[in-house]
């Protein structure tokens, strides 16, 4: 049996556009002393059984031509056969001390690429490994590629910022990684930089079109602080990026460029996942020591779903087996035209899809 704890793992078909302006309540749920491996399914049970407008259709045509039947429609863990990362890194490693097996097991993430059905996977940081190169586990040709190559790390020993060709240095990302649908960009915030760890506090964007980086400078006076356990989503209702830093919660705008802090934390754990709710206009973090965190995003509209949400824990046997014990982190994501959910856990293992339901039943 496989279990993992990433919530922020579940992205959704369609949303029901609310409000944009948030306000500032927050409310710890509960912090219990609960097995780790129950969050994620405690996540997709609130998702599955709560009383919302999304549907998701299990079984839907991947655009670019995936047919349904190449993912069994059975619940539960299926393998996708010569999907291992492994055989893509880099020859001669750019270094660390665990190379490149480091950009899963390092406290790294990843986003869902929705519009091309693609998990970009990226990461590495402080001793562990140098290379930033970024890999895509492509859902329509079944194949683990890497995107780019690793820069020149000619620099590394002090403790960069970026490399020498500009972009960005390698780091643990944990779960400061979110996707711009909007913009087609993937949103980076802080990590554990490479070689010497110390935090970073700085923006990046990747152009999933172009594949090119840019550090953004944030106009804003209240920025979020580097820290470990940055925790970031994209909320498609107002079309901004959530985040926290464990001790402060912000709302990033991409168009403007700028951060607002909009209430501070205490007590938050370092080890969460994070999700968006746009119907309720929510974000929950759950994890760690057992912690689960709401944050009220409001505004509400007479159509934002009241009903109270539920958790149900539920395995499937087999699978990948034991999870990294550094965190799935962003590497375990929903796609809703497979109807199914996507994971790499390991450098050296097939990837896994995860259906909850048959295929061909609506999730709703």
């Amino acid at each position: 049996m496989w279990l993992v704890q990433e919530p922020a793992a579940f992205a959704y078909a369609a949303w029901a556009k609310a409000g944009e302006k948030p306000n500032q309540t927050l409310r710890k749920k509960t912090e219990r002393g609960t097995h780790w491996v129950a969050w994620l399914l405690a996540v997709l049970a609130i998702v599955v059984s709560a009383d919302v407008t999304t549907r998701a259709w299990i079984g839907a045509r991947v655009p670019g031509g995936w047919p349904d039947n190449d993912i069994p429609g059975d619940p539960g863990w299926h393998e996708i056969p010569d999907t291992k990362l492994a055989p893509n890194c880099p020859n001669p490693s750019p270094g660390g001390t665990t190379g490149c097996a480091a950009v899963i097991s390092a406290w790294n993430g990843g986003i869902a690429d929705t519009k091309r059905n693609r998990l970009i996977l990226w990461g590495g940081g402080h001793g562990d490994y140098y290379g930033n190169e970024v890999y895509a586990l492509d859902l329509v040709a079944k194949k683990m590629v890497r995107l780019t190559d690793p820069s020149p790390v000619d620099n590394v020993s002090t403790c960069p910022e970026a490399y020498p060709d500009g972009r960005p240095s390698s780091r643990h990302t944990y779960n400061g990684l979110a996707y711009i649908a909007d913009m087609d960009k993937m949103f980076v915030f802080g990590g554990s930089k490479a070689n010497c760890g110390f935090m970073s506090a700085s923006t990046w964007t990747l152009d999933l079109g172009t594949l090119q980086w840019q550090n953004v400078i944030p106009r804003s006076r209240y920025a979020p602080t580097g820290a470990p356990g940055a925790v970031a989503d994209y909320d498609p209702a107002s079309g901004a990026i959530y985040l926290s830093d464990t001790a402060g919660f912000y709302r990033y705008d991409p168009s403007a460029q700028e951060y607002k802090r909009l209430a501070t934390f205490h007590g938050v754990d370092y080890h969460l996942s994070g999700i968006a709710v746009p119907e309720r206009r929510l974000f929950l973090m759950m994890g760690g020591p057992g912690q689960l965190w709401e944050v009220d995003l409001g505004p509400r509209t007479k159509h934002t779903p009241t009903a109270r949400m539920s958790c149900t824990e539920k395995s499937f046997p087999g699978g990948p087996g034991t999870p990294q014990p550094n965190g799935t982190n962003g590497r375990f994501r929903y796609f809703p035209a497979l109807g199914a959910f996507v994971l790499v856990n390991d450098w050296k293992q097939d990837a896994y899809t995860l259906r909850l339901t048959r295929a061909g039943a609506p999730v709703h």
